[in-house]
């Protein structure tokens, strides 16, 4: 006598991840405003770009996310992520700027825009547009960190000197600068433009902090033959 033949398990039925995005988007919609809504937004990005094959999809929802937490950093990280492996880099700049640009926080905004900077730069390679998104973190904070810092990068690698002046001097009334350092800056600045004035007046007030009062002099002198302001000190 055969054994009996017992049947297989039937496969579980497939999910309708479209049903699924809805049922979530409703509860987000229910939700909350702020984190607990765009975490449910992060859920629906993550089936449009793994389940549903739609990473354009998911960047939008990902931008409603950010529309409601503009301080999540894993909104952010997941918005990167997800342009990195689209080459949708143009796409999320453009997102995240409407979101800064809605934005009352002016603090938030300025994080924004330097984070729209920082894409402009290692994305796109755009150096002229990070400049100018970092400018407007500026206005908005004008002693912003990380606009300043990434002011400086930028503006070292072009060789805008005057600017990187301006940033310099921004840096120096700041708390807890490293000194040695900005001392270094402005001594690049002068390898490449001997008498700038604004590295040789930069430069001399650090030694003039410092105590260190020949170096000083001897900078104010190169300063004030430079300057038309200045009487000549020579």
């Amino acid at each position: 006598m055969s054994p009996e033949v017992v049947d297989p398990d039937p496969p579980p039925p497939a999910e309708d991840w479209g049903a699924r995005v809805e049922e979530l988007l409703a509860q987000a919609e229910a939700a909350a405003p702020g984190s607990e809504r765009a975490l449910l937004l992060c859920r629906v990005a993550e089936i449009y770009e793994r389940r549903l094959g739609d990473p354009s999809g998911a960047l939008v929802t990902l931008q409603a996310a950010l529309e409601e937490d503009p301080a999540s950093g894993r909104v952010i990280q997941e918005m990167e992520r997800v342009a990195r492996g689209n080459g949708f880099w143009s796409q999320l700049v453009a997102a995240t700027a409407e979101v800064a640009g809605g934005l009352g926080d002016r603090k938030q905004a300025a994080d924004l825009w330097v984070q729209i900077a920082f894409w402009n730069e290692s994305g796109l390679a755009l150096l002229d547009e990070a400049v100018r998104a970092a400018a407007a973190a500026l206005e908005l904070e004008p002693a912003h960190g990380g606009a300043l810092m990434l002011l400086e990068e930028l503006y070292r690698r072009q060789r805008h000197w005057d600017r990187y002046v301006e940033i310099l001097a921004r840096k120096r009334e700041r708390s807890g600068v490293d000194i040695g350092k900005l001392a270094e800056a402005y001594r690049e600045v002068l390898r490449y433009e001997p008498r700038h004035p604004g590295a040789l007046d930069g430069l001399g007030r650090l030694h003039e902090e410092a105590g260190e009062w020949e170096p000083a002099a001897e900078l104010l002198r190169e300063f004030s033959a430079k300057s038309p302001h200045f009487p000549n000190l020579g």
